[in-house]
């Protein structure tokens, strides 16, 4: 089992996207750091207000005690969120105003200093932030110590922390929508080159257009374009060797036929010989045709790749001279064929027309029974040219009809031939950009195959031969 392949645009995302929401976690992070310090920072200011507060509000009662005023005293400790701590003791730590519960604090040289300390704390099992200022109370040094819990500062925290992470998360997901755009944009020229490629016919080897290529997507545009020229020069080579293939076949096949004929005169007197001989003649035209349908076929393949010169020509005319070798093909077999031919001019190569037209008649005839009809039309259909074969054999099922034009495919193994002829028809008829359709005759039996030429265009002055 193959795994799937690795995708471009997965691995840019990745790399991209991933790193952008790292970015944003550390963002996220620092900036809670950065605004968690603030915010104790706050605390702190508050809560050393409240020591210089407690510091200058306490006073002596006759028996030398410490007491605070009530209105002070609830000034200081209402919170409607947190509970509130408060103490005043001796250097050497002994309680002289406030809650026992609240830790001694040791006084160090920034309370000496007149600055106040603050440290985190556990009173009764809760966690306060504490903090301890060094003062003078009836000319007695004290250490006053207000302590508080964290539950409205840890919720303003919370609350901090979900809007960063909400803010994060929205950024980051903004940011990879607009990578994934930007990505998916960015691969765009792939993705027309991939269907410009892929709406290509499988020998359609003419160069991609490298005008307005981008400069990432230039080198493999002129390494492909190089590639299809190679390929394009190996199609030359082979119709070159085609070429003289033809020339090296037809000749011995040619001189056997004559051969034949001269020697079924020879012995004509002789029934064994002249019947081995019109055998050895039949069998020498089946291979000569089979020769020529061949290297017809390559041909034809050959030239869809090199996009032979086309030029206007009066296709009328060309049926006209290809007429006498079809009606003496016709009458060999007794059938009756006509033409029904209007003026039609279309852009084209004569030698490929040919054998399209010789082709096309040459199957009607094999597949019609002797007494039968064949039609040949040319007619103009819609603003173009449309050539027709009709005949009144069997005709092809419908089921049939897109595999009659695979090679060697024949349907009646009976009737001698090689099942080539309507796939070299396909194959001229596409390097001409000619659509072919395959239809039962109005009369309900036989077949009527029909070639759509498109319209004649003028060429530009400097494509015209």
């Amino acid at each position: 089992m193959t795994s799937a392949a690795p995708s471009l645009r997965r691995r840019l995302l990745k790399w991209l996207v991933l790193p952008v929401l790292l970015v944003n976690l550390g963002g996220a992070v620092i900036s809670y750091q950065f605004a968690r310090k603030p915010a104790f920072s706050a605390l702190d200011g508050d809560l050393t207000d409240a020591a210089i507060l407690l510091l200058e509000q306490l006073e002596v009662d006759g028996n030398g005690r410490l007491w605070l005023p009530a209105e002070a005293d609830y000034l200081l400790r209402h919170n409607s969120h947190d509970h509130v701590w408060l103490a005043v003791r001796s250097l050497d730590g002994r309680l002289l105003f406030g809650d026992e519960a609240v830790p001694a604090q040791e006084v160090t040289d920034e309370m000496r200093d007149g600055h106040t300390t603050a440290r985190r704390a556990r009173i009764n099992d809760r966690s306060v932030f504490m903090v301890g200022r060094l003062g003078n109370v009836a000319g007695q040094p004290v250490v006053a110590s207000v302590a508080q819990t964290l539950s409205r500062h840890t919720a303003a925290l919370h609350r901090m922390v979900i809007t960063l992470v909400v803010v994060q998360l929205l950024v980051a997901l903004l940011i990879a929508a607009q990578l994934l755009w930007a990505v998916r944009r960015g691969l765009k020229p792939l993705e027309r080159l991939e269907r410009q490629l892929d709406s290509r016919h499988y020998d359609d080897l003419a160069p991609l257009r490298e005008e307005g290529a981008l400069r990432e997507l230039a080198p493999f545009v002129t390494a492909l374009n190089n590639l299809l020229l190679r390929v394009r020069d190996g199609a030359r080579n082979q119709r070159a060797f085609l070429d003289d293939m033809a020339h090296q076949l037809r000749t011995p096949l040619a001189g056997i036929s004559t051969l034949t004929q001269w020697l079924r005169q020879r012995h004509a007197g002789d029934a064994d010989s002249a019947a081995a001989l019109a055998q050895l003649e039949a069998a020498t035209e089946r291979m000569t045709r089979q020769t020529n349908q061949l290297l017809t076929l390559a041909r034809a393949a050959t030239a869809r790749l090199e996009s032979p010169p086309r030029e206007p020509l009066q296709l009328d005319d060309l049926i006209n001279e290809a007429m006498p070798s079809q009606l003496a093909a016709a009458d060999h077999h007794g059938i009756d064929l006509g033409y029904e031919l209007e003026p039609q001019t279309i852009l084209g190569n004569a030698f490929q027309l040919r054998d399209l037209l010789d082709n096309l008649v040459d199957n009607a005839l094999r597949y019609t029974p002797r007494g039968g009809q064949v039609t040949v039309r040319l007619r103009s259909h819609a603003g173009a040219t449309l050539l027709e074969v009709e005949d009144d054999g069997p005709g092809i099922p419908e089921a049939e009809r897109e595999r009659i034009f695979e090679r060697f495919y024949r349907l009646d193994r009976g009737i001698h031939g090689t099942g080539l002829g309507l796939a070299i028809v396909r194959d001229i008829a596409t390097a001409h950009d000619a659509g072919i359709e395959l239809a039962t005759p109005a009369s309900g039996r036989g077949l009527r195959v029909a070639i759509h030429f498109p319209p004649l265009v003028p060429l530009p002055m400097e494509a015209v031969p």
